[in-house]
């Protein structure tokens, strides 16, 4: 049992890694083995995401200490922790392909800017394509317009050189 110590020694490092966090996601793994569980802990982190297992309580204290609004207490079942200070997609994204082939995995919910999401929002969040993807597909919006223009530019004075090459042929 842990001491009123040693809570509070969780509580205050649950508390800087939920404040310096881009994304939280909670998820319940109850169901799942221990192989399972190593698995999904080796992929998080092989993407610098810490994954933890907390009591509800010492969370929901953690939670209330940095003003997000959620009631943790409520979920039935243990909670873990995916934290990500780098990534903001990274954490749903895992669980959500881990719970794709584990099916006693399942994200309830999480935080994201500093503002608690619901477990359909985080199933959205999960969604979305990585960071690379959306800044190419962001990049490609930008350029089609100057590329369509050059083209129009291109295929216009072309015409015109044609045109003025069919007069002279004509005329000679």
């Amino acid at each position: 049992m842990l001491r009123r110590k040693d809570k509070e020694k969780i509580v205050q490092n649950l508390t800087d890694s939920l404040e310096q966090a881009k994304s939280v996601v909670f998820s319940d793994y109850t169901g799942m083995s221990a192989n399972e569980i190593k698995d999904l802990r080796r992929a998080l982190k092989k993407n610098k995401v810490q994954y933890g297992v907390f009591k509800k309580t010492l969370i929901q204290l953690a939670l209330d200490k940095i003003r997000i609004k959620a009631n943790i207490r409520d979920y039935q079942g243990p909670v873990s922790l995916a934290i990500s200070k780098d990534d903001e997609i990274a954490p749903a994204k895992i669980i959500d392909n881990a719970a794709k082939a584990n099916e006693n995995l399942k994200m309830i919910g999480g935080i994201l800017e500093n503002k608690y999401l619901g477990e359909e929002e985080i199933i959205a969040l999960a969604k979305l394509p990585e960071k690379d993807q959306l800044i190419a597909k962001a990049i490609g919006s930008i350029k089609a317009p100057i590329s369509n223009f050059v083209s129009v530019l291109t295929n216009t004075s072309r015409q015109l050189v044609l045109v003025l090459k069919a007069i002279q042929e004509k005329k000679a």
